[in-house]
This record gives C-alpha cells, sequence and structure tokens, in this order.
C-alpha cells in the first residue's frame, strides 16, 4: 500500500480480476465437459463400376395418355410389374420421368408413387423435348 500525498492510498482493487479469472476457468471447466459431435452421413462405398449400370431409365408419361418406359408402351396395370422387372436385377434405383402435356400433378404423383412401391429410390425430372 502506498500513501500519496493528503492521505489519499492507491491499491489494485482485485475484486473485478478474481471475478474475471473465475468465470474464465467455469467457461473452460465447461468446455472441456462439452463434447462438439456432427454427424456425418458418408455414402456407402459403390462396388460396381459407373459405367456398367447400363442406359437410364425412363417412364414417359406420353401425351395423349398412357405409359411407355424407354420407348416400350406399357399398360398402366402392368407398370408397377414392369418397373419391378427392370429394377429386380440393377444396382441403382434411378428412374427418370418425362410428362407429355394434358397430365394432372396427381396423376404424375400416382405415376411416381407406383415406381417407388416398384422399388425405385431416386426420381429425375426430364424437361419435355421440343418447342412449346
Amino acid at each position: 500500500m502506498q500513501t500519496l500525498g493528503h492521505g489519499h492510498q492507491s491499491e489494485i482493487n482485485m475484486t473485478p480480476m478474481i471475478d474475471v479469472l473465475l468465470t474464465l476457468i467455469v467457461v473452460f471447466i465447461v468446455l472441456v465437459q462439452i463434447r462438439f459431435v456432427h454427424d456425418v452421413q458418408i455414402p456407402p462405398p459403390v462396388s460396381h463400376p459407373t459405367a456398367a449400370q447400363g442406359q437410364p431409365i425412363v417412364l414417359e408419361l406420353i401425351a395423349g395418355g398412357g405409359y411407355a418406359i424407354n420407348g416400350e408402351v406399357v399398360s398402366p396395370l402392368r407398370l408397377a410389374d414392369r418397373i419391378r422387372q427392370i429394377y429386380l436385377a440393377r444396382p441403382d434405383k434411378l428412374l427418370y420421368v418425362r410428362v407429355g402435356s394434358g397430365w394432372n400433378y396427381s396423376e404424375v404423383m400416382e405415376a411416381i408413387d407406383r415406381a417407388r412401391s416398384a422399388g425405385v429410390n431416386e426420381i429425375g425430372y426430364v424437361p419435355p423435348s421440343g418447342p412449346r
């Protein structure tokens, strides 16, 4: 403690320093206890080469009504069975859908639901060909 002229004493106030020190200690203790875990989803290793997957399968909803798979006309009753047969031996479960004019959204979703029930996992959209 140092005495200045006229009876004033100067000394460092330790209370704020101790408060800051204790707060830092508590923060570090809490951070050590918390484990930062991030869920990472890594795709499974591909056991087959990509080029061996074959040609893509395109389900076309024909403008006049009806279905075609890669140009082959399929009846609506046999659509799910035909898709199941195609994807039974295929490692990739990707189906492309091309919709002609005159189809409602609900009809397109019904066709996609049939494909999903037949074993298709991924659906891709192919824009219609030709001028609009």
